[in-house]
């Protein structure tokens, strides 16, 4: 972009950052006219996490922006001389993803998040530069010379990288890239995430709960991809939750030791009459604290079928099994173990917001639904988790690992009755795909009020369980049944929705008409 000076404000006695921007960026009287608006709504933010512009302007034909000092390095500066620790991280990140958050507020993309434009305060305060300058590249299209040299291609969302159209999704891509960097001290070897293998790679490398909001953010799909608010909102959560104890080799070591004393102690007493095991109801009266967070805010968790409203809850010792719940989002179901003995515990979910299958995802899945036998690189060709979840039951059914099979129907089930639209959609499914065929008879009134709630894809299915029993019919069935009816009305539900391109295939298949889908 140009060159940065280190000046000295002889009037208010500071030292300033004077950017000057290369010309060649700036002859067009477009992108002038862009970097104008942009700067002065850049120089009006007022963010702790953003750097401070206080003018900028034209001189000798040559533009700049005055700016704040920050003299504690970069970003980069420091994964060179160290990786931070883990909570250092999340919490550098958490006010990063506050910055961005304002930003998009004010409509104002970023365009190039990397750790070189992430500047340090002496005292480690993350500041966030180049503000609304790199947008500015755009001068009339994102696909102009300019537009495609946007950003670092290291930290670029592939959507960027393609010069294709973008929305705020690029700043949190970065940011995803960004914090797995600051936690493995390196990029993912694979990215964007497509397939749950991706997404397990990932947690395989820094863990489930980091892991798993990285994939998200890194997600290939824009609209999967978390807000900046929902970033920082998460990352606050994660940060508040109890710390566990990290331990050396040294005192790993040391407590082994200790195990084994204690062990053969408890085996002396036992034999010496000293010891007896205490009364099964005493353990099982254990009670810990379990606190928990939740993203989105509007989660429901159930604890074994009770509802959960306050941020924490005392369970006692043992097995529980928790479900989460929101409208928009894929449930979770998790079958979580407790020890007698822990002090505290805590329970995160970020859900996953929803999304419908591309057309190809789709043609893919009824093509696989059909096979013979799927393999995990059949399922991995099916990004959407509905869709892929139908597609791992049903290889579990045909490989005859029966309690596997069982205990995926179990959680679908489960997450149905406590109304998570998709899981409605998935429960069909299952039975079609291992019955071989699908009709009205099988769609429950979970499936119904999911798609009254405003679920495509729960309308999309209803419909095709119609077609099938029109299509089954011992004879026509006319446009004005009530059967043909109801068929082109969930088709016009499922286009109103947002899945316009697979239901208004069928719409226009079948002849449906503005009289019948009403």
């Amino acid at each position: 972009m140009g060159a940065v000076y280190l000046a000295e404000d002889e009037t208010l006695q500071r030292r300033v950052a004077i950017k000057i921007i290369h010309p060649e960026f700036t002859d067009d009287p477009e992108y002038q006219k862009r970097f104008t608006r942009e700067a002065l709504t850049v120089a009006a933010f007022q963010h702790p996490n953003i750097v401070t512009v206080y003018s900028s302007g034209w001189l000798q034909g040559k533009q700049y922006i005055v700016m704040e000092y920050v003299a504690g390095g970069t970003l980069h500066d420091l994964l060179l001389s160290r990786r931070p620790a883990p909570a250092e991280a999340i919490d550098m990140m958490g006010r990063l993803a506050d910055a961005l958050a304002y930003a998009h507020s004010h409509e104002v993309i970023h365009r190039d998040f990397k750790p070189r434009n992430v500047l340090l305060r002496e005292d480690g305060t993350p500041v966030l530069s180049d503000f609304g300058v790199a947008k500015s590249q755009a001068t009339q299209s994102s696909q102009t010379a300019v537009g495609l040299v946007v950003g670092n291609v290291r930290y670029m969302a592939p959507e960027q990288a393609l010069g294709e159209a973008v929305t705020d999704r690029i700043d949190i891509y970065s940011l995803g890239l960004v914090l797995f960097e600051m936690l493995t001290g390196d990029l993912p070897v694979t990215h964007p995430v497509r397939t749950r293998q991706h997404q397990r790679d990932i947690v395989r490398l820094v863990g489930r709960q980091p892991g798993e909001f990285i994939a998200r953010c890194l997600d290939v799909q824009p609209g999967a991809r978390p807000s900046a608010v929902e970033c920082r909102d998460w990352l606050a959560a994660y940060a508040r939750r109890p710390p566990t104890a990290g331990l050396s080799r040294r005192a790993l070591l040391g407590v082994a030791a200790g195990v084994v004393v204690a062990i053969a102690a408890a085996l002396f007493g036992w034999r010496a009459g000293l010891l007896r095991p205490a009364h099964p109801a005493m353990a099982a009266s254990a009670k810990l604290d379990v606190s928990i967070t939740r993203l989105p805010a509007a989660v429901r968790i159930f604890v074994d079928a009770r509802p959960v409203t306050a941020d924490s809850i005392e369970l006692a010792a043992g097995s529980h099994e928790i479900v989460a719940v929101a409208a928009g989002y894929y449930g979770e179901v998790r079958h979580v173990t407790l020890a007698a003995g822990n002090p505290a515990d805590s329970l995160n979910f970020a859900l996953e917001p929803t999304r419908l299958p591309t057309g190809d995802e789709q043609q893919r899945f009824l093509k696989l639904a059909d096979a013979k036998a799927l393999t995990d690189s059949d399922i991995s060709q099916v990004g959407e988790h509905t869709l892929s979840t139908v597609l791992q039951a049903k290889q579990l059914h045909q490989a005859g690992q029966t309690t596997q099979f069982e205990a995926v129907s179990k959680d679908v089930e489960t997450l149905r009755r406590f109304g998570d639209a998709r899981s409605a959609v998935a429960s069909l499914l299952i039975g079609s795909v291992l019955s071989g065929h699908v009709n009205r008879s099988q769609v429950t009134q979970s499936l119904i009020a999911a798609s009254e709630a405003g679920d495509a894809m729960a309308s999309l299915f209803i419909a095709v369980a119609y077609r099938e029993s029109i299509n089954a019919a011992d004879r026509p069935v006319p446009p004005g049944d009530p059967l043909y009816r109801s068929y082109c009305q969930h088709l016009a539900l499922a286009i109103s929705q947002g899945w316009g391109d697979v239901a208004g295939e069928y719409w226009r298949h079948d002849r449906c008409t503005t009289d019948a889908g009403t």
